[in-house]
């Protein structure tokens, strides 16, 4: 998606200088820039920046997507939802349909979100695509239970988006979820079926 967005805003290809294949450059002159906000909090005018310069030029009107999304994240390495499978086939019987976004070009991923009237999602970097959403769109998002944050709430607060959230199922030994995952930042998800009903029936989503 980097080399995507950069070809949108019209860095061509050939100036671009991967850090991964050349981690160290010398230059006579570095111009960097610095962090438009606290980590997280989104900036009113940063929010703007992205949808119109992506938003309004790559939407595609004609195009049909569904209304009802569930994000996968069954090819993270971690926060995954560890019974994905059973709660894929609940929602699809609630006209929900999965999507993988590492399949998804940038472009697809601004269609999927921009259309979406419902979206659940665990927690992670895709859901940075809510910035394309439309307001009163229904967030739903997933966390494991020693890992919550506050980023994708941020956004939703600044485009009136209708935030909701679940949380996994906890492990009943410490030590053995901290043999497990080292950091809560990797934990994985159990997501309890009848906590997602409760929240799908208090967000009104028949």
């Amino acid at each position: 998606f980097q080399r995507e967005t950069l070809k949108i805003l019209g860095v061509p290809l050939e100036k671009i200088i991967s850090s991964d294949d050349h981690p160290h450059i010398e230059a006579q002159e570095l111009i960097v820039p610095s962090f438009s906000s606290y980590l997280g909090w989104l900036s009113p005018w940063g929010l703007k920046f992205l949808r119109d310069q992506f938003l309004t030029p790559l939407l595609q009107e004609k195009t049909t997507s569904p209304e009802r999304i569930y994000i996968c994240r069954s090819s993270a390495r971690h926060r995954r939802v560890l019974n994905e499978e059973v709660v894929i086939d609940y929602l699809k019987t609630r006209e929900f349909v999965p999507v993988s976004l590492e399949t998804l070009s940038f472009q697809e991923q601004i269609n999927y979100f921009a259309k979406a009237k419902v979206i659940i999602a665990p927690h992670g970097s895709g859901l940075t695509n809510l910035v394309f959403c439309s307001p009163q769109t229904k967030v739903i998002e997933l966390f494991a239970p020693h890992y919550i944050r506050y980023y994708f709430w941020v956004i939703s607060q600044h485009l009136a988006l209708a935030h909701y959230f679940v949380l996994g199922e906890n492990i009943p030994s410490q030590f053995l979820r901290e043999l497990m995952y080292q950091n809560v930042l990797s934990e994985d998800i159990w997501l309890d079926l009848e906590r997602l009903k409760k929240i799908l029936a208090q967000a009104q989503i028949d």
